[in-house]
Order: structure tokens, then C-alpha cells, then sequence
């Protein structure tokens, strides 16, 4: 006969690996149910306290039984607030282990699980992911006039990776500094996948080396689409940074050393870089360039980026803040103008 305090250290082992297991979408309650340590009393006290499910975000609909022949071909985005609520609700509301089940089941089926479940954006630091940096508001509105063909292009690209369809490549964006590289391949990007499950993960300049141990990591989840995006990008690459991505974009998913299917690369120039055609760039498929603004495309632009105070700006203010950038940075750039307007609504 097992001892009792043998008992209780394994009952508390199990609610231990179940709150690492599932963080986000189980609670207490849940948790000690699961283990069968609670009693009646306690579950009746704690199902008082319990929301009923959907009360933050509307009922939380039914649970259609998986079908292990058709699943979810690949993970969604993360739930917002609202729905991560519902689900807790939901689950946390179940009086035994076996009517949960196939709720958690099919959230971790939509969802995943671990980091990748909570949000869209990551950074790879020292051989894992950590939460990243959100993308600009701003830059999921209308497309800034002067980044529309540029964008419509990567657009296309993104969107056929994260449905995977055929087509969908590396990209390479190049241009002198401000044009708005770095919203094409942050903001932009995500802007047109976020919805559609895309996990974006930044890999930084102290990281630029790993990336192939990145895109290794972005492999192990192989319902999900990633794109890397590794922005000031000095050009022409060498050493073992190029030999790397020579090695693994040559072949994605062909041996340990290919590059994983459900993962894109999307870089970044420098603007002090020069650009030939070398063997690191022909691996990249889609090649785009941004460009310094003419001065229509730069009032064009400053509007765009006023948002509400775009009718307040006569010719003459537009003038203005075109004499004001240059002299701040030698030219008319995306930068410039979004610069300019912060500069005007703290004055």
C-alpha cells in the first residue's frame, strides 16, 4: 500500500506540471480538479466565485469533437482577452477531468501551446523565444503612397506563406535610410498576417549569426508559419554568417541543415551597404527597394502619417516640414515625416 505522503507528493507534483503545462487557459480550481485533490465542499465554494463561461467576451461556442482524420492544418493566432477568458471560463467550470478534456484539446489544437500560443511577435535571444515587440498602430492602416507597391508586393508573399501556397520566398528590402524598410518588414508584415496565425519573431544584430539555429527553433512547431525578420543588415555578408545562410536557404527542409518549410526570412539593408548579386542574395527570391520622396510623395506621406490632423496642414505647413527634415537628416524620407508629426503634437 503506497504511503500517504507518498500520495500527497505525487498529487502535488501532477498540479505542479499541470500550472507549467497550461499557464494561460486553466486556473486553480481547474488545476487542482485535474489532480483530484479537491473535495466537494471546495469545489462547490469555488464554483460560486467561478464567471459563468463567456461572460467576457460573449458564449463561448460549442465543442465539436476533433476529427483525428481531418485535423486544423495549421495553428491560429493567439486568443485575445476576450476569448481567453471564455475558454478559462469554460474550462474551469467543468466538475471532472474528462468533461475538460476536450475543451483544452481544442484550444491547444487553435492555439498551441507555450510562448508561441500568447503572442504574434517574438525576439530569439541566447537559443530561445521571448516575447517581441509589438508593431506600429499606425502601420496597419492605409499604406503610406510612397511604400504601396512595395507593400502589396510582400503582402502577396506573406499572405501565400501563412495559407501555405506555393510561391511564397525570402525577401531582401534595400534602401537609404528612412524610406521604410523597417515598416515594411515589421509592421506591415504583421499587419497582413497577424490574423491569419504569422508569428513574427525579430533576430537582432547580436543574433545575426544564429540565424539558422533560429529557423532550427522555428521548425520544431510545424503548424505554425514564422517569418525571421533581421533588419541593418551590413552588406555583402561574409564569413560564417553567409556560409550559413548559403548552406541553409540552398534547401529548405532538405536535411538537418536545410531551411525549415514554415519558416521565411525577411532582412534588411543597411543604408551604408553595398548590394551585388552574390550567392547570399540570389537565395532571395523577392528583392525590394525603397526609395528617398520626391517632394509630392513626401506631403503625400505626411498626411498619411497625421492621421485626423492631415486637414489642419496647409501647403505652406507641408513646406515647412520638408525644409525642417532635410535639415535634420539631408532628405525627405518615411522617418522624417513621422518624426516631424510626433515633433508637432508635443509642442
Amino acid at each position: 500500500m503506497e504511503h500517504p505522503g507518498m500520495q500527497c507528493q505525487d498529487r502535488c507534483l501532477v498540479v505542479e506540471m499541470i500550472a507549467d503545462a497550461v499557464p494561460a487557459a486553466a486556473g486553480p480550481y481547474w488545476q487542482e480538479a485535474a489532480s483530484s485533490v479537491s473535495i466537494k465542499d471546495q469545489k462547490r465554494a469555488s464554483r460560486a466565485a467561478l464567471p459563468a463561461a463567456g461572460a467576457a467576451g460573449g458564449p463561448l461556442a460549442s465543442v465539436t469533437p476533433l476529427d483525428p482524420h481531418s485535423p486544423s492544418r495549421f495553428i491560429c493566432r493567439p486568443p485575445s482577452e476576450g476569448e481567453l477568458a471564455d475558454w478559462k471560463a469554460a474550462i474551469v467550470g467543468k466538475e471532472a477531468w474528462s468533461e475538460a478534456v476536450p475543451l483544452l484539446r481544442q484550444y491547444y489544437h487553435l492555439h498551441g501551446f507555450g510562448i508561441t500560443s500568447r503572442s504574434s511577435t517574438l525576439r530569439w535571444t541566447k537559443g530561445a523565444f521571448e516575447e517581441g515587440p509589438e508593431g506600429s498602430s499606425s502601420a496597419s492602416l492605409a499604406p503610406l503612397p510612397s511604400l504601396q507597391a512595395a507593400r502589396e508586393a510582400l503582402d502577396a508573399n506573406t499572405l501565400r506563406h501563412v495559407e501555405g501556397r506555393p510561391g511564397a520566398t525570402h525577401a531582401l528590402v534595400a534602401g537609404p535610410s528612412g524610406s521604410g524598410k523597417s515598416a515594411l518588414l515589421w509592421d506591415y508584415t504583421l499587419a497582413a498576417g497577424r490574423d491569419k496565425g504569422l508569428r513574427l519573431v525579430d533576430v537582432g544584430s547580436a543574433e545575426l549569426g544564429a540565424l539558422l539555429e533560429a529557423a532550427r527553433g522555428c521548425g520544431r512547431y510545424p503548424r505554425l508559419r514564422f517569418v525571421l525578420v533581421a533588419d541593418h543588415v551590413d552588406f555583402p555578408l561574409r564569413g560564417a554568417a553567409a556560409a550559413d545562410l548559403c548552406s541553409g536557404l540552398a534547401g529548405a527542409g532538405a536535411g538537418p541543415s536545410g531551411w525549415p518549410e514554415n519558416t521565411l526570412l525577411y532582412m534588411g539593408v543597411s543604408s551604408g551597404s553595398t548590394l551585388n548579386y552574390d550567392p547570399v542574395v540570389s537565395r532571395f527570391g523577392l528583392i525590394l527597394t525603397t526609395k528617398e520622396l520626391s517632394e509630392e510623395q513626401f506631403g503625400a506621406t505626411l498626411r498619411q502619417v497625421a492621421g485626423e490632423d492631415a486637414s489642419r496642414l496647409s501647403d505652406e505647413d507641408v513646406a515647412y516640414a520638408a525644409d525642417w527634415v532635410r535639415r535634420q537628416s539631408g532628405g525627405l524620407s518615411v522617418r522624417g515625416a513621422v518624426q516631424y508629426v510626433r515633433r508637432a503634437r508635443t509642442e
